[in-house]
């Protein structure tokens, strides 16, 4: 009996190299084809598995005089090793035998009635048919008039409009009191849409934006389209200057005046279409424009100064000046030396290794 249970034992080691390699040459496999493996398979190689602890633990019971002692005398670790090769070997713990496994009975589940069978189709016939859900909004201009006009050739029925409508425009909300406020306010929609379609933004705009100052706001609309064309940087701060200087121009008293807020400056920059643009290397850093201006960029030129004297300010030596070119027109034709400094140049007007020693 002891060397039937030693036997399954070894049986339970040898199916345990088996899957070793099998592990071991499938990842090195897939190294050689350059595959990525995962953080926890790449530990597994590199700790180098191998099966010490598993022949140390047959050697131990095969030395034993008596298997049952061998057994009981195992420490832990080594218990579990048993454990394990016996189910790679088909036995449990306790025989050498495998044992079938008896599987639960399934369930099982009656047939649908016809009458459930129809349901479910009618539900998913349902949720197929259902328009996908949108989000409640406000119609645009360009809709109010499409139903105003709608109203006028048939019939003028508000219930028929709005009845019609929401169908076409469900997320709109739209029923008849909505459409009594529309035509109650029929002018004033199409005086808006006009106006919209004027500046080619009538399929969008949902209402014309009421302006406080509408003559000075217009000024500064035409006095930043003229700087875009000439390639001007502008701020926040050089628009809220510019309107002052307008409404002063249309004699505005300070109290109608609209108060130049950060919610106005966001509101006028977004109407005239001016987005925040950013210098990496030269100032302005900053600025405000409506499309990409090439060629508008800070000034790189520069000079370098280095004044030197003692601590007292007894000896002071002459500027010590590094610029670009190493006649500079600004100079005359006279020297650095002649003007009262020490000039240099390079190609980055910048201090060097040999000028700080020269």
């Amino acid at each position: 009996m002891a060397k039937l249970k030693l036997d399954a034992i070894k049986r339970g080691l040898t199916s345990f190299q088996g899957t070793l390699k099998s592990k071991k040459d499938a990842l090195l496999a897939r190294l050689a084809r350059k595959e990525k493996i995962s953080d926890e398979e790449e530990h597994w190689l590199d700790n180098d598995p191998s099966d010490v602890d598993e022949c140390a633990l047959i050697q131990e019971l095969e030395t034993a005089s008596d298997f049952e002692r061998g057994v009981a005398r195992l420490d832990s670790v080594m218990k579990k090793l048993l454990t394990k090769l016996k189910r790679l070997a088909g036995g449990d713990s306790d025989t050498e035998s495998v044992k079938p496994a008896t599987k639960k009975a399934k369930k099982r589940k009656r047939d649908p009635t016809e009458e459930e069978i129809n349901e479910r189709a009618s539900n998913k016939e349902k949720k197929k048919k259902a328009p996908p859900p949108q989000k409640p909004g406000n119609a645009t201009l360009a809709q109010r008039i499409e139903i105003l006009n709608w109203h006028n050739d048939n019939g003028k029925n508000q219930s028929n409009t709005a009845r019609h409508w929401a169908q076409i425009y469900p997320h709109l909300g739209i029923k008849q009191p909505l459409i009594s406020s529309w035509v109650e306010d029929e002018v004033k929609w199409r005086l808006q849409w006009e106006e919209a379609k004027e500046k080619g933004r009538g399929e969008d705009l949902k209402r014309m934006r009421l302006v406080e100052n509408p003559d000075v706001d217009e000024m500064l609309e035409l006095w930043v389209a003229k700087t875009q064309k000439d390639k001007v940087h502008l701020s926040g701060e050089i628009l809220r200057q510019k309107w002052t200087q307008f409404a002063d121009m249309c004699d505005i008293p300070a109290d109608k005046r609209v108060k130049l807020s950060d919610g106005w400056l966001r509101g006028f920059k977004k109407h005239c279409g001016l987005r925040g643009c950013i210098g990496r290397t030269m100032p302005p850093d900053r600025g405000l424009i409506t499309t990409k201006m090439a060629g508008v960029k800070g000034s790189k030129k520069r000079l370098t100064y280095a004044f030197t004297c003692n601590a007292d300010g007894s000896e002071i030596l002459q500027p010590f000046v590094i610029g670009k070119a190493m006649r500079p027109r600004a100079f005359k034709g006279k020297t650095g030396r002649q003007l009262g400094f020490y000039y240099r140049s390079n190609a980055t007007a910048w201090m060097t290794g040999s000028l700080h020693i020269e």
